[in-house]
């Protein structure tokens, strides 16, 4: 798991360079679905529940992952229980795109942000 985990690090960490090169903010969408999910998966629900708020809120965000946030939603409330991923959800809410992706990116080591 720990190195299935480093290759998703290793992707997202690209991915997300190349999405804040080219200013693709689909592509930054999708870079915080998935960062989130590999948070998640790292032990770190909770946060990863406030990155979903984000998506949840934002206008624009593409249909594919839309359509999975229901999912992600439901592993959430799991770990967390329903009063906790509610309230980290709604924190969500209110956070910024290039902040979260800034604080991603910075997580996982990329130079220069």
């Amino acid at each position: 798991a720990a190195g299935e985990i480093g290759h998703a690090s290793a992707a997202l960490r690209e991915g997300l360079e190349a999405a804040v090169e080219v200013k693709s903010t689909v592509d930054l969408f999708y870079g915080v679905f998935v960062a989130a999910r590999l948070w998640l998966r790292r032990g770190a629900a909770e946060r990863a529940a406030e990155w979903v708020g984000l998506l949840r809120h934002c206008a624009g965000v593409e249909y594919v992952v839309r359509s999975e946030l229901p999912g992600l939603c439901a592993e959430l409330e799991v770990q967390l229980g329903a009063q906790r991923c509610a309230a980290a959800l709604a924190r969500g809410e209110t956070l910024h795109l290039a902040a979260v992706v800034a604080e991603i990116q910075q997580e996982l080591g990329v130079r220069g942000t």
